[in-house]
């Protein structure tokens, strides 16, 4: 973390778990870490590698299984990326092939053991005077002119939502507020830059869309929805 923060001029503190899910619905990613013992880590990926979309409970954890008491526990790292109604949702570092695509739910965070939260973030005051720039000449003009927009073509987001958008992999056609907008986070080996990129997910088959082939209504949509989220 402290390697990571100083890099790219971050802050990070540890939370309780409250705090954590306030920080996450205001998209802020928590960094999480846990422990477990020998028996445990066997349920652990034996349920998930079963159940890629299942909800873990403390119940399905504690299991007896066939693996040797071992009261030593090893601990793990993970990031709490979002709040469903039911469960919490992590990006764990195993690759796409664990769970429900790299990603795993448990019922609570009292479910793994040991398990603390660390806010990672960013104060205005950290900014540099061109990164402030860059923000408001391309972010904010873009709002702008998508205000402009709206109100010349008299459209309100409610209307936008309502829109239709047939999607071009599988030619189904489905309203604008059920489609997603993928930020996807690349990193190249012995590189220190990331590079972003955008996606959006299609509702019915799932894949991935390529921003220039969506119409300018959806992309819009998608942008201002991402922006007030």
């Amino acid at each position: 973390m402290k390697k990571h923060i100083n890099k790219f001029n971050l802050r990070c503190k540890e939370v309780n778990s409250e705090e954590a899910r306030i920080a996450v619905m205001k998209g802020r990613p928590c960094l999480s870490t846990f422990k477990l013992d020998k028996k445990e880590w066997y349920n652990f990926r034996k349920f998930f590698n079963e159940n890629p979309k299942g909800i873990l409970t403390k119940k399905i954890l504690e299991k007896p299984n066939n693996e040797p008491i071992n009261s030593n526990k090893t601990g793990h790292a993970v990031v709490l990326t979002s709040i469903e109604e039911n469960n919490l949702v992590f990006l764990n570092s195993w690759g796409p092939s664990f769970g429900d695509k790299g990603y795993f739910r448990i019922e609570n965070e009292n479910v793994l053991d040991s398990m603390k939260f660390m806010d990672v973030f960013f104060l205005k005051s950290d900014l540099k005077k061109e990164e402030i720039d860059y923000y408001e000449k391309y972010h904010l003009n873009f709002i702008k002119q998508s205000s402009k927009f709206l109100t010349e073509n008299n459209i309100s987001i409610k209307d936008l939502e309502n829109k239709n958008e047939k999607c071009y992999k599988c030619h189904y056609s489905n309203s604008f507020k059920k489609f997603k907008l993928k930020i996807i986070q690349n990193h190249k080996k012995n590189d220190d830059n990331d590079y972003r990129t955008m996606k959006v997910i299609c509702p019915k088959c799932g894949k991935e869309l390529e921003l220039s082939k969506i119409s300018n209504e959806l992309r819009l949509y998608l942008y201002i929805e991402d922006i007030v989220n």
